[in-house]
């Protein structure tokens, strides 16, 4: 198994930054929704993130950028004209 790259890990963190997610501790459901277990969300979220593989990093991203233009599409809907 190809872990992720330290770059992966960099851009995945900017990403959960972005799309609201905490970056320190990983003790909420919302990451399990990510793919995180029990047991790896009790641990913090770079611990997580060297752990996966390159394909799912690389799904998580993708997942994660998905969520980023919809948070911006939300949030220009609730800008006054």
């Amino acid at each position: 198994m190809c872990l992720a790259t330290k770059r992966q890990i960099g851009y995945a963190v900017m990403l959960l930054h972005q799309a609201g997610y905490t970056t320190e501790r990983m003790d909420s459901a919302a990451f399990a929704e990510l793919g995180a277990t029990m047991r790896e969300r009790s641990g913090t979220v770079d611990n997580w993130l060297k752990g996966l593989s390159a394909a799912k990093s690389s799904r998580l991203i993708q997942r994660l950028k998905w969520e980023c233009c919809l948070n911006r599409k939300v949030q220009r809907l609730k800008e006054p004209e």
